[in-house]
């Protein structure tokens, strides 16, 4: 009777395992149906972590630029023109192409020559030779997916600048802000965002971008395709009514990240080459630079120095072009100059050596006939902690003071660095350089 009420339910002990009550599927058991849950798990958090990746593509895919070349000509140029290998002397085993942007060029051992086919490519490169090596850290976000085998996009400077390539004058002050931030200057056109500029705020997977002007330097187009293009969440307009209120604000950035700021460098506001020659010492120490005219402070530079409490003042440039009576009135003045724009470069390199430990191996060199090399090249400066210095582009005699000071490097087996083509400077300043270190 004991069985037969047993059997009623479905069990028999003569056949347990084929009578056994259907409850469920029992080809599974709890612990595959945990795996399986843990495995659509796994995919809902893949998916979750990949759908930026697949938003940044379609938008990069639906976004158009005008005159936006196709992907086999961009990356035939690059590989042409973006160069960081040194430059090689003829005869020397190099190629004889040649030209102003691309081909194969002479090169010695002891000096490079970092350029692009124009002012926004030698901007690309010089932040690609600057800003190479991703940063240190992990995100958490990155740390999980480096778990499940996805491999994180690096970043090599979360902030960068933007300033126009076609004009100086908001871009003058922009290396304190770059070195404040360690982040590296990039150049655009004004109506347009430029395309090689473009790909390396995606390279540097830089998420802050400053940029520097009103948009009448750069205008919102630029903005709005930074925003679209790279993704980035915030983008900030650092610009005035002029450059010198542009100046003040941009000083107002470096002093709320920085937290105090006691020292800015008074450079012309009406010219590049001094504020240019000072880049280097700006960005690595984090001074501001204002600007004045040769015998006017104007408001916006009064106002940034009290604002700031700045208690010293470097002058940068002679009495032809910032007068004594404007250096009387600035706190706690001192003037750096030379009798030409290459020679008060050299007094900012020296007093920058000397002080501050700046170029105790490496030079900077750039023309100083234009602004946007040193512009973008001070930065790279800020950074490395190496002092730019400016030669005339056809032959460094031009500029005795430029090779008075690179000479003085003789026997300590320095280096250069020249920003910019054969155009901006010639072979011939780069082997004069070569032979005098």
């Amino acid at each position: 009777m004991m069985f037969k009420s047993v059997k009623r339910n479905g069990y028999n002990p003569k056949k347990r395992f084929k009578c056994y009550p259907k409850i469920g599927n029992p080809r599974f058991s709890r612990s595959d149906l945990a795996a399986k849950f843990l495995a659509i798990l796994l995919v809902i958090m893949l998916l979750l972590l990949l759908a930026p990746t697949f938003n940044s593509l379609s938008l990069n895919r639906n976004f158009s630029f005008q005159n936006d070349p196709s992907m086999s000509e961009r990356m035939s140029l690059l590989g042409q023109v973006i160069r960081f290998n040194v430059i090689r002397r003829p005869g020397g085993g190099g190629g004889g192409e040649g030209g102003g942007g691309g081909g194969v060029l002479p090169y010695t051992e002891n000096v490079i020559r970092i350029f692009g086919l124009d002012r926004y490519q030698t901007a690309v490169a010089i932040s690609k030779h600057g800003w190479s090596m991703p940063l240190s850290g992990q995100s958490f976000l990155g740390f999980i997916k480096s778990l499940i085998g996805i491999q994180s996009t690096p970043v090599y400077s979360k902030n960068v600048v933007v300033a126009t390539g076609e004009n100086f004058p908001d871009a003058l002050a922009g290396s304190a802000l770059a070195g404040v931030y360690d982040c590296p200057i990039l150049l655009t056109e004004s109506q347009g965002l430029n395309y090689f500029t473009r790909d390396e705020i995606n390279r540097l997977g830089a998420t802050n971008c400053f940029i520097l002007g009103e948009t009448g330097a750069v205008s919102e187009t630029v903005k709005n395709q930074i925003i679209a293009q790279t993704g980035a969440d915030n983008v900030v307009r650092v610009g005035g009514i002029d450059r010198y209120e542009t100046a003040k604000l941009i000083a107002q950035k470096v002093k709320e990240k920085r937290g105090m700021v006691d020292t800015a460098i008074i450079a012309t506001g009406e010219n590049f080459p001094d504020a240019l020659a000072a880049s280097s010492l700006a960005g690595y120490k984090h001074f501001p630079i204002l600007l004045v005219t040769k015998d006017y402070v104007p408001t916006a530079t009064k106002q940034a120095l009290l604002s700031l409490n700045i208690q010293r003042t470097i002058v940068v440039g002679g009495n032809d072009v910032i007068s004594e009576s404007v250096k009387a009135s600035l706190p706690a003045a001192f003037r750096l100059a030379g009798v030409t724009r290459y020679g008060t470069a050299t007094e900012i390199a020296k007093f920058s050596k000397h002080n501050f430990g700046l170029a105790n191996s490496t030079i900077l060199i750039a023309t100083g006939e234009n602004f946007p090399d040193a512009l973008t090249g001070g930065a790279h400066g800020a950074r490395t902690g190496l002092v730019i210095v400016l030669t005339q582009p056809l032959n460094l005699d031009g500029s005795p003071e430029t090779k008075a000071f690179i000479t003085g490097f003789k026997g300590e087996k320095a280096k250069g660095i020249i920003f910019g083509g054969p155009v901006a400077v010639s072979d011939t300043v780069l082997y004069q350089t070569s032979d005098a270190i």
